[in-house]
């Protein structure tokens, strides 16, 4: 079994506590650098973070509206 998950176009969110103001914000996984990184758009504010999939997690369908 694969130890990664991340794909684009995908529903994510940061779960990691630094820096303070990504901290539980909701993107789209765009790109991917590695099998590991993954490149998120940010969906309040638009920003192209570039993140290890382990500061995210998947958000479930239903939650969010695209």
């Amino acid at each position: 079994m694969a130890d990664h998950w991340v794909t684009p176009g995908i529903v994510v969110k940061v779960i990691a506590k630094e820096p303070a103001q990504f901290y539980k914000q909701k993107g789209v996984i765009t790109q991917l650098d590695s099998k590991y990184i993954a490149r998120v758009k940010l969906l309040e504010t638009g920003q192209v973070l570039r993140l290890d999939q382990a500061h995210l997690e998947t958000v479930l369908p239903g939650n969010i509206e695209l």
